[in-house]
């Protein structure tokens, strides 16, 4: 079959692909260039000059823009008050320069497909939107998730008051822009299956496809020097190891590991000799401080690969409140093979709530834990129905097959 000339515009930094975004996107368009398609993209410009050169070596074509300057954000933030734009959206805008830029690269390209990459693309997509109508090339949005639901389940996990306040403004902002957008496309690929009747509901004649996440942990290789950055002889002396992993400056992420610490780490302690490690980017202050006070929990942020920890963890934790999109973290996890509780919120997008062990109850919660640890719970037929669901070579032919669909229609 004729291979593709696939257009990604994506709100996230491509590479290197160390959290939830950048990750599912990454991996996707690597599945799919591994099958001779020609991918490009336009993406905020990464700060660091060698993830850029890396990206380019990977893909055909990138053209990396310039984000709002860090001393603007407050600006922009003000702004998106008052105007109909969320900062979300605000910030991601390309300067006019980029504009003319970002015209001339699709001139070049001449896309079968683009893919936006959830409503805070918008701002890219609308620069672009004459040019597609013109050459009747087909636009599939992915839904990372229900971008406005999502703000607001942040904004009420935030213990901020003006944050709080913020995110739900913010939110309000963001459901016009999505609604627009979703209203607009004939194709929607939605990577959580709870959402898919949302869309439907929002736009009954689209097509929309549940497309599972690929992730390639294989592929996920810290330098040789990785472990002498860590002394992991702390935690040798435990019985067992529980992991959590994720953005430490996510509000969401932050409520989450505040009630496992608080309600279920305790009720561990008392039954086995087990500690808690948090892995994670851009830790907020308040929980470096708080880790100093914990005993038995550890943090090692901003490192280069979460593999090492997953290495030697028993069991995995996602203790999420957060219903929204899929968990990374999870998949992440039972990619790697290792043992996973979770609260049902973090289960439910990824199709796995009858399938992972899970509890919203800290005693509960704490005694799947055990029943995990101590091997009553077996995981054989659990990553069995994972891998099957989750097999990267079958999601990736879904996606082709839902690609050429669309390149065919009317």
């Amino acid at each position: 079959m004729k291979k593709l000339k696939i257009l990604c515009i994506s709100h996230n930094s491509i590479y290197p692909p160390n959290f939830g975004g950048a990750i599912g996107i990454f991996y996707r368009l690597i599945y799919l260039k591994n099958r001779g398609h020609l991918i490009s993209i336009i993406a905020p410009r990464p700060k660091n000059i060698k993830d850029m050169e890396k990206a380019e070596s990977l893909f055909d074509d990138v053209f990396f823009y310039k984000m709002k300057p860090k001393i603007k954000k407050l600006v922009i933030a003000f702004k998106s008050l008052f105007f109909s734009y969320p900062f979300f959206v605000y910030r991601l805008e390309p300067c006019k320069t980029d504009k003319t830029e970002i015209k001339k690269f699709y001139d070049k390209i001449k896309p079968d497909i683009i893919f936006i990459e959830a409503s805070y693309a918008y701002s890219v997509y609308s620069v672009l939107k004459e040019k597609i109508a013109e050459d009747n090339a087909k636009v599939i949005y992915v839904a990372h998730n229900i971008d406005y639901l999502s703000t607001l389940g942040v904004g009420k996990d935030e213990k901020k008051i003006f944050n709080k306040i913020f995110l739900y403004i913010q939110a309000y902002r963001q459901k016009k822009i999505e609604l627009k957008i979703i209203k607009e496309v004939k194709n929607i690929f939605c990577v959580s299956i709870e959402e898919l009747n949302f869309f439907k509901k929002n736009n009954p004649d689209c097509n929309i496809f549940w497309m599972p996440t690929i992730l390639d942990v294989e592929s996920q290789e810290a330098d040789e020097n990785f472990f002498d950055d860590f002394d992991f002889s702390k935690l040798k002396k435990y019985k067992y190891r529980i992991l959590f992993t994720g953005d430490l400056s996510y509000a969401s992420n932050i409520y989450a590991l505040d009630w496992f610490i608080k309600e279920v780490f305790p009720i561990l302690r008392k039954n086995s000799n087990v500690c808690f490690i948090i892995v994670g980017k851009s830790p907020v202050k308040e929980l470096i401080e708080a880790v100093k006070q914990w005993e038995h929990i550890f943090l090692f942020s901003d490192v280069q690969s979460v593999s090492p920890f997953m290495d030697i963890a028993d069991i995995v934790v996602v203790p999420m409140f957060n219903k929204f999109g899929i968990k990374i973290k999870l998949i992440e996890a039972l990619k790697c093979g290792k043992k996973v509780v979770a609260r049902p919120e973090g289960l439910i997008g990824a199709n796995l709530l009858d399938i992972i062990p899970n509890s919203d109850s800290p005693t509960e919660f704490a005694q799947k834990c055990m029943d995990v640890l101590n091997n009553t719970i077996d995981f054989e037929p659990i990553w069995r129905k994972f891998n099957e669901m989750y097999d990267n070579d079958k999601v990736t032919n879904m996606i082709e097959s839902e690609l050429y669909k669309a390149v065919n229609e009317d």
